[in-house]
């Protein structure tokens, strides 16, 4: 799990209830039809500071994650997961950080679960 102050991604404990948005990205471990929004063990990234990576575009355009939908909910198997790793990895700056945080996330993920699902706004 995350243990460390990230750029990008929020947890649960982080996310401003009082000035409450749904403008979040969400993600949240097994198929969509399981998940629970704002649940307490998934991690957040704001709208806009996704807007700001280009990261819809990137993602399907680099061919990391080409199915993602910043509307609806992505599923991401483990290899799905490695490919987007590799990609934001090897395009480094800003995507090396945003999906090394995510990395710190899913860690081990894959031994108990088949998929997470990106959930959209």
């Amino acid at each position: 799990m995350v243990g460390r102050k990230m750029k990008y991604w929020i947890t649960h404990k982080d996310l401003d209830f009082e000035t409450y948005s749904t403008n979040y990205l969400q993600v949240a471990w097994g198929k969509p039809d399981k998940c629970k929004y704002w649940d307490k063990d998934s991690l957040f990234i704001e709208g806009g500071l996704f807007d700001s990576l280009d990261g819809m575009m990137v993602l399907i355009r680099s061919g990391a994650l080409p199915t993602f939908d910043f509307y609806y909910d992505t599923i991401v198997y483990k290899d799905d997961w490695i490919r987007m790793q590799n990609i934001l990895s090897q395009m480094g700056g800003e995507y090396a950080v945003f999906i090394s945080e995510l990395s710190d996330w899913v860690g081990n993920g894959f031994e108990t679960h088949e998929c997470f699902t990106i959930l959209g706004v």
